[in-house]
């Protein structure tokens, strides 16, 4: 009988071993008459031994009642000046509860020591109370070291207006570390607005593409089909309607690109996300429009909805067996000669570079929106950027047969 009670203690006592640690974050945080709310988190100070880490959300209706219409919702983390999005999601169609799993085991690494979370709900109406748990789940991690990176990063990006406005992003170049193992594109992106050409961008079919090096190596099909079959039902509105990448009241997946097989590890990678060509003839940039020939209305639409609009979270995520060192922009960018002068400046930036040449300019600031784009042909030119706020900003001149980053810092 002893024996027996002792195998039984053992197996409580490795059964409490393996037990998930489960962190709060939001409690009720309160969304209503604004959008972003943030909280204080005291993570676990080592997450080596956890190999998992999944986010549950759900939400709760404040007094007055629950938003009736299908909003845009994210959470993300602060670290190191930068805002990383660890999950999306979309707030049900005339519906009062739901509650997602996301797996943010990627950003386990960031869930360390006090952190400061974001929730972000676009309510203006009524509102929500959202809560947030974090189970670390114990193991092993395939990788104990994972670097993320926002690349390109936008929550209003206008696609379609092309008579002023490019929908080119610009290219990113990325030193990637000698020692890095497992390299993807992680890409969220999610279509908005509706009533236009191709009732973009909500409802609008596209597949967009990735490239490394120039070189196309995937395609992005941005559609969710399977919005009728929502665990969180039955809903109002339009809710059974397949959209651009969503569907209400459910998690957003992230597009997952294995890039291991394209870069070369030591190396720099020009990363771009190829949109889709698209020209929205109804909006007011068209200046070819005629009402109602070619759209009912040439304000982007005539039912009150806004211009045709990508939401884009996209990053970099580097994994490896062994610590990685992360090259910055800045170490890459002068090896040959090439100089950005003054910098930091008051705005004004001087360029001279070791070969003559011509050259395309992309100016974005530290959220990968893009700034300004210009050219030039030669070796000189001077960057005017007097009309942008203090702060850091990236700039990527690309010429036939090279390319150039550099950090830039505005100082006024």
């Amino acid at each position: 009988m002893k024996h027996f009670w002792l195998i039984i203690a053992v197996f409580f006592s490795v059964g409490a071993m393996a037990q998930s640690t489960v962190i709060p974050g939001f409690v009720g945080g309160l969304h209503q008459g604004g959008n972003l709310i943030t909280e204080t988190v005291d993570f676990p100070a080592d997450v080596s031994n956890f190999s998992q880490v999944l986010m549950e959300v759900s939400l709760d209706c404040p007094a007055g009642g629950c938003d009736p219409w299908d909003r845009f919702a994210n959470l993300s983390i602060e670290v190191g000046g930068q805002t990383i999005e660890i999950g999306r999601y979309v707030t049900p169609y005339g519906n009062d509860w739901c509650s997602w799993t996301i797996d943010v085991s990627e950003y386990r690494h960031l869930l360390t020591g006090t952190k400061t979370i974001s929730s972000k709900i676009d309510t203006w109406e009524n509102g929500w109370l959202v809560n947030t748990e974090f189970e670390f789940v114990p193991g092993t991690p395939d990788y104990e070291f994972v670097h993320v990176q926002n690349l390109w990063v936008d929550d209003n990006f206008e696609y379609g207006d092309t008579v002023f406005f490019s929908i080119n992003l610009p290219e990113i170049v990325v030193p990637i570390p000698d020692n890095a193992e497992e390299v993807i594109m992680r890409v969220v992106n999610t279509g908005h607005g509706q009533g236009n050409t191709d009732n973009a961008a909500e409802f609008s079919q596209k597949t967009h593409a990735v490239h490394v090096n120039g070189s196309e190596v995937a395609t992005h099909f941005l559609w969710k089909s399977d919005c009728e079959s929502n665990p969180c039902s039955p809903q109002g509105g339009t809710w059974q309607f397949d959209r651009a990448g969503w569907c209400p009241g459910q998690g957003v997946t992230p597009f997952d690109v294995d890039l291991t097989n394209d870069i070369t590890p030591g190396q720099s990678a020009t990363l771009d996300y190829v949109l889709e060509p698209f020209f929205n003839e109804c909006s007011p940039w068209n200046l070819a429009c005629v009402v109602p020939t070619t759209c009912a209305e040439c304000t982007y639409n005539s039912n009150g909805h806004t211009e045709p609009h990508y939401k884009m979270a996209i990053q970099l995520i580097i994994k490896s067996s062994t610590p990685l060192d992360i090259v910055s922009v800045t170490e890459l960018a002068e090896a040959d000669g090439t100089r950005v002068y003054p910098n930091p400046s008051n705005g004004t930036f001087n360029f001279e570079m070791a070969h003559a040449d011509f050259y395309q300019v992309a100016v974005t600031d530290v959220a990968g929106r893009l700034v300004t784009n210009t050219s030039f042909n030669g070796q000189f030119h001077q960057l005017d950027l007097l009309n942008q706020q203090p702060g850091l900003y990236f700039v990527v001149a690309k010429s036939a047969s090279r390319t150039y980053s550099k950090k830039l810092m505005i100082q006024k």
